[in-house]
């Protein structure tokens, strides 16, 4: 089968393939953020610092799955782990578990809000999460309950890895810390104002870095594939956003390893913003060239796996009712009955 020409120039239009910085770009606006300009002058370029390989580094990940969900609820096996590496090798490394129990519990008319409650149960060794308990409100009907579900117990998750950043956090001075995804927390800004303290006190460079990101131009450009596509080489960052309140939070796209085709958007303390080149030593690692090796162990240290998952799956249904269970299971999988037939 051909494809025509038309066809394949409008896709590498649309694609970002062969996007060029305009004189003048700038993000659409997102949460808790005020973008930028930017120009192809944008580039900041990184350069290895030697005293900067010496410095200690704090890696903190999180992972969970459902083990199973009703169209009300659902029960997820969590983990958090943290790492400590000093001199490229890792000293120290702890993961901690539980379960986040999260149902909808009311819907409030008053403020045509759904009420979703959870609740942490059996965690282990990570202090002020025993049984405690949450509550979310959404805004509209019943038709979001299954996605306003997984948002509650992400956010459960979320706090739960800010809260193992600080408690090690507060152990050591001058190093770098590093978390997966944002700084930006709304859910948490409590904990994150109490990181950005702890960075202050103790000297400590703060990155949250996201593998993936949405953040779009106003001409409709995937930002992180538009600055791939028009960047120098080497290593490389470009100021893109600004928090809006205190602690204000500076948002970077940077490529960390000149061999790496992937850049990444990372989040940084305005007082961390000079310490960017601290990333490029800890980004060679073949597993995953340009991304922090650090975090790649507390990924592989914090991840929920099938196996993992199976298990869990199947101690629970041993020791509750196991029809009920089924039955339950069944609601959400009848399109997997109907994909059977097919």
């Amino acid at each position: 089968m051909m494809f025509q020409k038309e066809l394949l120039a409008e896709l590498e239009s649309r694609s970002g393939i062969k996007s060029r910085i305009a004189d003048e770009e700038k993000a659409l606006p997102f949460e808790g953020f005020s973008p930028v300009t930017f120009t192809k002058k944008s580039f900041l370029s990184l350069k290895e610092n030697r005293s900067s390989s010496s410095l200690s580094v704090l890696a903190v990940d999180g992972g969970n799955s459902p083990i199973l969900e009703g169209e009300s609820f659902t029960l997820d096996f969590v983990r958090v782990s943290y790492c400590i590496f000093s001199e490229e090798r890792v000293k120290k490394a702890e993961t901690y578990s539980g379960f986040i129990l999260a149902y909808l519990d009311r819907f409030s008319e008053e403020k045509d809000e759904l009420i979703i409650k959870a609740a942490i149960f059996d965690s282990t060794g990570l202090s002020g999460f025993s049984e405690e308990c949450y509550e979310f409100s959404f805004e509209g009907g019943t038709s979001q309950v299954s996605s306003q579900l997984r948002e509650s117990v992400n956010n459960i998750r979320r706090s739960m890895e800010l809260s193992l950043c600080i408690q090690q956090a507060a152990r050591i001075n001058n190093a770098v810390l590093l978390l997966d995804g944002s700084l930006y927390e709304k859910e948490s800004a409590g904990l994150i104002n109490e990181l950005y303290a702890l960075s202050v006190s103790n000297s400590l460079k703060v990155f949250g870095i996201s593998k993936t990101s949405s953040i779009f131009t106003r001409s409709g450009k995937h930002l992180g594939s538009l600055l791939m596509a028009d960047s120098p080489k080497g290593e490389w960052a470009v100021l893109i956003a600004k928090s809006k309140p205190a602690p204000c939070i500076d948002v970077f796209f940077a490529r960390l390893n000149k061999s790496s085709g992937l850049c990444f958007r990372i989040d940084t303390f305005s007082e961390s913003a000079g310490s960017l080149t601290a990333l490029l030593p800890l980004s060679k690692h073949s597993a995953f060239l340009g991304y922090p090796y650090p975090l790649i162990v507390a990924d592989r240290n914090a991840r929920v796996k099938n196996q993992d998952k199976h298990f869990l799956s199947t101690y629970l249904k041993r020791a509750v009712n196991d029809k009920q269970l089924e039955t339950v299971e069944s609601i959400l999988r009848a399109h997997d009955f109907l994909d059977k037939i097919g």
